[in-house]
């Protein structure tokens, strides 16, 4: 694909019946390994990649690229995957997990924003930073698909970044232009941010940073919370205010019928007996 390249590639094919797993002896020299899963039995690749990254002399980085994610058990993928920290050979082993949805064939790279969830993360969100992921998530509604050709460059970029190291990442097509995750990545593009710089970003907890920083200012600035709030807000704010008033007025409005209906009731008595004396009398 890329020209200046093409003296420095060597292309061999898989000698592996039914599935694309270099032998022992292709990965003689080689220290880092892109693994596309895909096709059936995708558990069964997860393990013989693992096993044979952990028997090479050499590999010292491995990129797993698992399409259509969803369909898999992520809980199982990392346990195996995991393995590869704890090995006892000269060469440690690191690795990436890049998870995507259904391959798309027809969207071209950069298409859409992306968000990005970290599968391996264990760390408690604040309440307010819980409460703004769960409103972008129902926002976001992230697509089903995702580009192929962005997942290769994903994958590839994310094995290259140290942020990326021993890391399972969930990447996810966003095409609401009000999500968190939309806004940050079109603006890093638009920007001028390279690639590797907007992934580093957004591995990094872009977004959920982003959401507690704001949090955090509101709360240091509450005078300043309405400013920063959107014409449909405060149209929303003062349609509110005005229901709230409308309400206590009627609630006053009915307190005052209720104590002049109790003082004629008690006028009506008073006058009821006064005219019940009087006729005795006469």
């Amino acid at each position: 694909r890329y020209s200046g390249l093409l003296n420095k590639l060597a292309f061999e094919q898989s000698t592996t019946t039914g599935v694309m797993i270099p032998t022992p002896q292709q990965l003689e020299g080689v220290t880092s390994w892109v693994a596309r899963i895909d096709g059936p039995d995708r558990m069964g690749q997860i393990q013989s990649v693992v096993e044979l990254a952990q028997s090479s002399p050499s590999i010292a980085n491995v990129a797993f690229l698992l399409t259509d994610a969803s369909s898999l058990d992520m809980g199982a993928v990392l346990n195996v995957v995991q393995t590869m920290k704890d090995d006892a050979g000269l060469v440690q082993k690191s690795f990436t997990v890049v998870a995507v949805g259904e391959i798309d064939d027809d969207v071209p790279e950069a298409t859409y924003p992306y968000a990005v969830t970290d599968l391996l993360s264990s760390e408690p969100a604040s309440a307010a930073t819980t409460a703004t992921t769960a409103t972008e998530e129902a926002q976001a509604q992230p697509l089903p698909t995702y580009s192929r050709e962005e997942s290769f460059r994903l994958v590839a970029t994310c094995l290259g970044l140290e942020c990326g190291r021993n890391r399972a990442l969930s990447f996810a097509a966003v095409d609401n232009v009000n999500a968190t995750s939309y806004k940050l990545v079109k603006g890093l593009r638009e920007a001028g941010y390279g690639w590797d710089q907007e992934a580093q970003f957004m591995v990094d907890g872009g977004a959920q940073n982003y959401d507690q920083a704001v949090e955090e200012y509101k709360a240091r600035h509450p005078e300043e919370e309405r400013v920063m709030m959107s014409a449909d807000e405060k149209l929303e704010e003062a349609i509110a205010d005005a229901m709230a008033r409308q309400q206590a007025e009627n609630e006053e409005a009915l307190r005052r019928m209720e104590v002049k209906a109790a003082i004629d009731s008690e006028f009506l008595l008073e006058m009821s007996e006064q005219s019940i004396t009087a006729g005795d009398w006469a």
